[in-house]
């Protein structure tokens, strides 16, 4: 493995114009993310989070600096997003979402994609399910499809925004569980946005915090555990009670401002 990072931003910036003039959203944002990383990012709502994500997907641009994902298997795709809101093709069927990033990118390849495809499916409790479209599926369902999908392509980089922020703790539980299982097996380099600080600890290997918008890096943090890692354990030691104290003081001033800003902007 080599010691030049899977992506490098550098000096990241992004403005949107709004019918007042301009909206900074990200300033002087520099981050590197090693090859097989798993990066946790937290900061309040609003602080650029989702249009740092976008970038990184190629489904927007910086305004300033340059941003840089280093590919060393062109068979492979670059790059899978798994979004917060649910992204499944009502029209496709389980089956057939979950191949469909390999048939769009021409990767399809009829003696080992429906291989990849029946191994995600049983890794996510999907195959029984495989023929029934997305209405006929609970929302926990929809959500390991989504990241069944994202696997399927066996990505360099996955990035994911929140993916489980809408389900129930139980089913969150669980699709933590099997999201670190499956990348321990493919250990594709991976962008995380949460909001929890125990979901950003459960799955991280860094835990890097924003600040209120414009949106920076506030701080950079490694967490220790050694993996496999199991919530309820993790939570007993004092390791984890120090860790989530520090994250949750550098995050408390940040919301704090940006609801002392929102209140400012709204008078």
């Amino acid at each position: 493995m080599t010691d030049e990072p899977k992506i490098a931003l550098r000096d990241i910036g992004r403005v949107f114009r709004v019918d007042h003039g301009e909206l900074v959203a990200l300033r002087d944002i520099n981050l590197t993310v090693a090859e097989q990383e798993f990066v946790c990012l937290v900061g309040p709502s609003g602080c650029g989070k989702s249009s740092l994500l976008r970038m990184l997907a190629n489904l927007d641009k910086p305004s300033s600096g340059t941003l840089a994902i280093r590919q060393t298997d062109p068979k492979r795709m670059l790059s899978a997003m798994v979004f917060q809101e649910e992204s499944v093709f009502p029209w496709l069927s389980v089956e057939a979402n979950a191949a469909y990033a390999l048939k769009i990118t021409g990767r399809y390849d009829r003696k080992t994609s429906p291989q990849r495809v029946d191994y995600f499916l049983e890794q996510t409790g999907l195959t029984p399910y495989r023929r029934m479209f997305p209405h006929q599926l609970s929302g926990g369902m929809k959500q390991r499809l989504s990241i069944a999908r994202a696997f399927v392509p066996q990505p360099e980089v996955l990035l994911m925004d929140e993916p489980f922020a809408a389900l129930d703790e139980q089913n969150k539980m669980l699709l933590q569980q099997e999201l670190e299982k499956l990348w321990e097996e493919s250990r594709s380099a991976v962008v995380f946005i949460t909001h929890s600080i125990d979901e950003a600890i459960l799955l991280g290997d860094r835990v890097v915090v924003m600040t209120s918008a414009p949106g920076r890096i506030k701080a950079d943090i490694p967490i220790p555990f050694k993996r496999p890692r199991q919530l309820s354990e993790i939570k007993a030691t004092s390791e984890f009670g120090h860790l989530y104290g520090q994250i949750w003081n550098l995050l408390r001033d940040e919301v704090l401002a940006a609801r002392a800003r929102n209140a400012a902007s709204a008078a």
